[in-house]
């Protein structure tokens, strides 16, 4: 058999250089790289399937994430609203409260202007009843008018006679012609000034009008106007006695534990109380007056004919004994005080931390006195522990000194 017929090539002309021999169509896959082919395909199929499903996988821890993130930030946002809010509510809570304070505030400011206002009306009505009547409380202490002066010069003309007009009323009644300042036919009056002298006041003053009031008025200072009111009080045995000291030191609760009323509601004294007592055969005129700040300067009014003054004292407020000896000073400077027995209460004494009656003595520096007699006595007003005792020391030494002892 013959062999096909060759054709011939250039092999110049050849693509990719191939030489005449080499074959120009592709060869077909054999057995090995079959084989081979399979393998790179099952091995990529193994690696895209490992890592879909590593992919899988991580996409659903982050959404796992990502969900505990948001309900952390939920429950934090929830949290800040709710501090928000509690904030909230307790800034209102304390607005309402400064409010409530702010008005309670002004309500004080209100009372005490209020009672200030009530206070000066009272004194002013005082003062007015007092420049042409004397009252019955005046009668019995005696009211301090020129008349009694031994310094002071006998009328001698009209216009003496109506400086001393309103005075002379006073203490002489002008219906009757007798003295206010005893009860009886008033035989002190006859050393005074006659019934029709008085009544010749408001008539042209001569020189024996002058002479006949300066004779009487001599005579009636001879006789010494304290005798006159220790004669007076002998006779009725009154004694009056001021309770003063700082708030809340308990004035009202010994005045009513020695009256025998019950202690259980006492309030602060805006004002004064006063009770009429009697002990020991002695009419007691006891006068409790508040001790605010605000009340001090209302003191003054009420020193008049004073026999007795109590000081009553905290015990157990270390903070404002300064306060309370500066103020007992001031009292004790007084001219209208001057000569009435001091009796100072170290009140408290039950209570724990209470200084005693030595250390009040101390801290109120009652060494220094010397215009009064004093003592120093520690009670208290809760179980009447040694107030009695104080109580009749204070009468004992008033008796010995305005009364004339049998």
């Amino acid at each position: 058999m013959s062999n096909p017929p060759t054709i011939g090539w250039n092999t110049d002309m050849l693509p990719g250089g191939l030489s005449s021999t080499q074959e120009i169509y592709p060869r077909l896959p054999s057995k090995d790289s079959d084989d081979k082919s399979r393998k790179c395909s099952s091995g990529s199929k193994h690696k895209r399937s490992s890592s879909s499903s590593s992919s899988s996988s991580k996409t659903s821890s982050d959404s796992s994430d990502t969900e505990k993130r948001y309900k952390y930030r939920v429950q934090e946002l929830d949290k800040t609203h709710e501090e928000k809010e509690r904030l909230r509510k307790e800034q209102k809570k304390q607005r309402k409260q400064e409010k409530r304070e702010k008005k309670e505030y002004k309500k004080a400011k209100k009372l005490e202007r209020k009672l200030e206002k009530k206070l000066e009306k009272k004194q002013r009505k005082m003062e007015r009843k007092a420049s042409y009547k004397c009252t019955t409380e005046e009668a019995e202490c005696g009211p301090p008018i020129s008349l009694m002066n031994t310094k002071a010069r006998a009328p001698q003309t009209k216009e003496d006679y109506d400086k001393i007009q309103s005075n002379i009323r006073r203490v002489v009644d002008p219906e009757t012609g007798r003295s206010r300042l005893i009860k009886g036919d008033g035989e002190i009056l006859e050393e005074i000034v006659s019934r029709d002298r008085h009544k010749a006041i408001n008539k042209q003053a001569t020189q024996s009008d002058g002479e006949f009031f300066k004779s009487r008025t001599t005579s009636f200072l001879k006789m010494g106007f304290l005798t006159v009111l220790k004669k007076i009080r002998q006779k009725e045995k009154e004694m009056r006695i001021l309770l003063l000291g700082l708030d809340n030191a308990g004035k009202t609760t010994i005045l009513k534990r020695f009256n025998g009323e019950p202690i259980d509601t006492i309030s602060p004294t805006l004002g004064f109380n006063i009770k009429t007592l009697e002990h020991r055969g002695y009419t007691l005129n006891m006068w409790d007056v508040g001790g605010q700040k605000s009340l001090r300067s209302y003191w003054r009014n009420y020193f008049e004919c004073t026999d007795g003054l109590v000081w009553v004292v905290d015990s157990a407020d270390r903070m404002r004994m300064e306060t309370c000896r500066d103020e007992l000073k001031v009292l004790l400077e007084e001219e209208r005080l001057a000569g009435a027995t001091l009796l100072v209460l170290a009140n408290k004494q039950d209570l724990p931390g209470a200084l005693s009656a030595q250390e009040i003595k101390d801290a109120l520096e009652l060494d220094l006195i010397t215009t009064h007699h004093w003592t120093v006595v520690g009670v208290s007003a809760v179980t009447g522990n040694k107030l009695l005792a104080s109580v009749d020391w204070l009468l004992d030494d008033i008796a010995k000194r305005i009364f004339t002892l049998e």
